[in-house]
């Protein structure tokens, strides 16, 4: 029971780090970088 509440509160955490480096990353390329030719680069996303 106790190993399963920690995974869940690791992997909260795992996925709350990666929103906030993609923010932060998005911020900063949109900031520095031209947001069309980032766009147009990377159909993506």
């Amino acid at each position: 029971m106790v190993w399963m509440m920690v995974l869940v509160v690791a992997g909260g955490t795992a996925a709350l780090v990666a929103l906030m480096r993609g923010e932060r990353v998005r911020i900063q390329t949109s900031a520095g970088d031209r947001p069309d030719a980032v766009s147009s680069s990377t159909p993506q996303g």
